[in-house]
C-alpha cells in the first residue's frame, strides 16, 4: 500500500501556507515560503520542497 497523496498545485499552496503561519510565520513571509517550496516541487525537486516543510514548521 501507498502512502502517496496527489494534491493540485492550489492545494499544496493552501496546506503550505497554513502550515507556515500556523507555525508563527508572519503571513507576508509565509507567502515569500510558500512559493519557494511550491516551485521545488513543481519542479521535480522534491528533496527541497515539502520533504522540509515540518522541519522548517518545528523551527519557527
Amino acid at each position: 500500500m501507498s502512502n502517496t497523496m496527489v494534491l493540485t498545485p492550489k492545494e499544496a499552496q493552501d496546506l503550505i501556507l497554513n502550515a507556515l503561519i500556523g507555525s508563527g510565520t508572519s503571513p507576508e513571509n509565509a507567502n515569500y515560503f510558500t512559493e519557494a517550496i511550491l516551485d521545488t516541487e513543481l519542479s521535480g525537486l522534491e528533496g527541497h520542497g515539502f520533504y522540509w516543510l515540518q522541519y522548517y514548521c518545528s523551527h519557527l
